[in-house]
């Protein structure tokens, strides 16, 4: 009965964001459509998504996220696969010796009645308003209001009203419970449109391999530790399991949150689930874990074009750490891990799953051009994970700073060369610019800006060859472009793909062969093409809502290249000649952008050429 109240509730408040008739209209939805045909077109689209996740599977496999070198997954019987046992692929002892302790019975119970009570938090949370959830106009989103939480939900604070009466009554000191919520949490709410079926939705977030694929923006490590309930087959009901992630932002110079919790996905009607979190550091003590996961989750809602509305709600405490000086005013917006930037991520990663499955259905190619627009788009989104790995603070990256003065924000690390192979180098750093990133961000997506910053372009020619759109956002674009030297020879071929939003905005590239455009459009594997993925990421140093203005204050700029070095065998024995052209590669560039974001607009009939300094 409580749950017919919760489901009515819900959707009562979610009717006031689409009413049917409103969102028909809007979306032109005919009522005559014929249903045969729309049932047809939903089965086929379900096969295409169905095999794109079969995809995306097996591609994470090959290239998991930079803390996944493997993936631990464990039943209640504890009976352990290869994975589990092969440490050398990298599970940590950590992770096996919390797997253990979560399958005492009383574990179990305890992990299900948290998950529970969370559940039952959270479907409350989504159905109110004020004054429990308020509009920060500075950072344009919901905000929990906390002092209205703990009043309603704190499970501490009769307790702590009885306490103070008894105080009063018998006049003994006491220790006070510490009341929720703590330094540092942040609660946000926000609501947004996936173009993908609900019960999709609901198995990207109950997949680890998609989940960690469709977020790995801002995931550094997703695995799971232990399935309780495997929930009921083909809908997910009733699924409870326990994992363990670590979210990044994009720079290696902040340091990365780790959290254990347990996510429990109930369906509560049949176009409408509700999938929470909730952390166990009250069941397991980990002191690696600084980062609490409080009841958050999403309610996923059928629409009636077979897409899904989403309201999430995220509820984040993190342990007071220190951050490097450049990053506090970003850090302390919290828009980084809030339910905006969930929502918005996997509304893109949506648009962009739609447009690579209606292209490998149309075969769509480029007029005069030989490249397929769908294998393009799924190795972009290769090149973008990696990239995402390099400029992550996770440890597992092991970086190193440049061993000289000046250097120490410069970081490096080395993937050891074997044979007669060179080792390959990865430099990276982040840095202030006094510059708007909107402005930053068209300045590096011009592809006719290159020869101003690219040290390694000089005295070439930079030429479109094609592009399309990775999703609906205007600069959302993948592109190839070519170097052409003096003589009129391509010198290097790039794939660029990038992403324009308020909270990070990207543009990564990556040589590649002629060849291996020709074998994805013969539908080669795009695992097997290799990539050099290299960029930058841009955050504001400002209120969100104020970053695309073109007067806010400056923004983060971090840069991040990879390149082969002979010279090199491991991270102990890099002479200190590639070390000192490192350090010029990373100044010089960011001397480069600098000065030409400073300089007045060029003569569109100037042609000169700069000098390298290296």
């Amino acid at each position: 009965m409580e749950d017919e109240s919760i489901t009515m509730a819900i959707s009562k408040r979610e009717c006031s964001v689409y009413d049917d008739q409103e969102y028909n209209e809007k979306h032109n939805i005919c009522e005559g459509d014929n249903e045969e045909t729309n049932q047809l077109h939903s089965l086929l689209r379900l096969m295409k998504i169905s095999n794109e996740f079969a995809i995306i599977r097996d591609s994470m496999e090959v290239f998991p996220l930079p803390g996944n070198r493997a993936e631990p997954q464990y039943d209640d019987t504890l009976r352990f696969g290869p994975q589990a046992r092969d440490f050398g692929r990298g599970i940590r002892a950590t992770d096996l010796l919390m797997s253990l302790s979560l399958f005492e019975d009383i574990t179990k119970n305890n992990i299900k009645e948290h998950a529970e009570n969370a559940m039952d938090e959270v479907t409350k949370l989504f159905t109110e308003g004020e004054p429990l959830w308020q509009h920060d106009m500075d950072i344009g989103i919901e905000v929990l209001n906390n002092a209205e939480y703990v009043r309603r939900f704190s499970p501490n604070l009769n307790t702590t009203l009885d306490e103070i009466i008894r105080i009063i009554s018998v006049d003994a000191p006491i220790d006070h419970p510490r009341l929720e919520p703590s330094n540092g949490d942040q609660a946000t709410r926000e609501i947004g449109y996936v173009q993908m079926p609900a019960l999709c939705v609901v198995e990207m977030l109950m997949d680890v391999r998609l989940w960690a694929f469709v977020f790995s923006e801002i995931l550094s490590r997703a695995s799971v530790l232990g399935i309780l309930s495997p929930g009921s087959p083909g809908t997910q009901d009733g699924a409870l399991q326990t994992m363990i992630a670590e979210y990044h932002a994009p720079s290696p110079l902040l340091p990365t949150r780790q959290s254990c919790f347990a996510r429990y996905c109930k369906q509560f009607s049949d176009n409408m689930w509700v999938i929470v979190d909730i952390s166990m550091d009250s069941m397991i003590d980990n002191p690696l874990m600084n980062c609490k996961r409080n009841p958050s989750g999403c309610l996923i809602q059928g629409l009636p074009d077979g897409n899904t509305q989403i309201t999430w709600i995220e509820h984040m405490g993190a342990k007071t750490e220190l951050v490097h000086p450049q990053f506090n005013s970003s850090v302390n917006s919290g828009l980084k891990l809030s339910a905006k930037h969930w929502v918005d991520t996997l509304s893109r990663q949506c648009q962009n799953l739609n447009i690579v499955i209606q292209q490998s259905l149309s075969g769509l190619h480029r007029e005069g051009s030989p490249f397929s627009s769908d294998s393009l788009l799924r190795l972009s989104q290769r090149m973008k994970r990696e990239f995402y790995g390099a400029v992550s603070g996770t440890k597992d990256n092991q970086y190193k700073p440049l061993p000289f003065k000046g250097g120490d924000d410069i970081l490096i690390k080395t993937v050891d060369g074997y044979a007669q192979n060179p080792a390959l180098i990865t430099v990276t750093t982040s840095c202030w610019f006094p510059f708007a990133p909107q402005k930053v961000f068209r300045f590096l997506g011009d592809e006719k800006n290159r020869t101003k910053w690219d040290i390694l372009a000089l005295e070439h020619a930079s030429h479109e060859v094609l592009h399309f759109y990775s999703s609906e956002g205007p600069k959302d674009i993948v592109s190839v472009t070519k170097m052409v030297d003096g003589k009129g020879n391509i010198d290097t071929l790039f794939l660029q793909e990038q992403q324009e939003n308020s909270i990070a905005s990207y543009i990564v590239f990556s040589p590649i062969t002629y060849d291996s455009l020709v074998s994805l459009s013969n539908k080669g594997n795009v695992d097997d093409v290799p990539l050099l993925p290299s960029g930058f990421a841009i955050l504001p140093d400002t209120n969100p809502a104020q970053a695309q203005q073109e007067d806010s204050k400056g923004c983060i700029l971090t840069l991040s290249f990879q390149l082969f070095d002979s010279s090199s065998k491991t991270q102990q024995q890099v002479p200190k000649k590639t070390v000192r052209k490192l350090y010029n590669l990373v100044t010089d560039t960011i001397s480069k952008i600098r000065g030409a974001l400073f300089e007045p607009p060029a003569n569109p009939n100037r042609d000169d050429v700069e000098t390298s300094s290296w």
